[in-house]
């Protein structure tokens, strides 16, 4: 199983390449917004692959079903809609400032969060399964990429 995302930044849609043993490659065009306050500012997979987390210039979060987009034969843990993006807005807590990384995490207890990084130092823990701002902290330089 390999997925892997490509950002057309062209039009800001993203393709996802999916290849699975001995099947052809799938390629899919997921259409992204317009809006220039929802430009893709990171993106990355939770850690089986199947879900796709971007965060947007305005700090919102999105979460798209990729393997189920390329896969339709896939058993999916369906914690979030297999039929369309699941959207976070801009939780109040967080900074003014520009998203400039994001990491999917999951605890030893299977929750699943967000650490979003900003350009102002600020890093952000969300909650993915309702949105809330878990915490933050902040360091005295521009958050680059985060890596667990």
């Amino acid at each position: 199983l390999y997925i892997n995302y490509y950002k057309l930044y062209s039009d800001g849609d993203i393709v996802l390449h999916y290849t699975y043993g001995e099947l052809t490659p799938v390629l899919k065009r997921v259409p992204w917004f317009t809006d220039n306050h929802k430009l893709i500012q990171a993106i990355c997979f939770d850690p089986s692959a199947t879900w796709l987390l971007v965060v947007s210039i305005d700090c919102s979060l999105y979460i798209i079903p990729a393997l189920n987009l390329v896969d339709k034969r896939q058993k999916i843990d369906c914690k979030w809609s297999l039929n369309d993006i699941t959207h976070f807005p801009k939780h109040f807590q967080i900074p003014e400032a520009k998203p400039t990384s994001v990491v999917w995490w999951q605890t030893l207890d299977c929750n699943q969060n967000a650490l979003v990084g900003f350009e102002n130092g600020t890093i952000v823990l969300i909650s993915l399964t309702d949105g809330r701002c878990l915490g933050s902290c902040n360091i005295t330089e521009s958050v680059t990429q985060l890596c667990l």
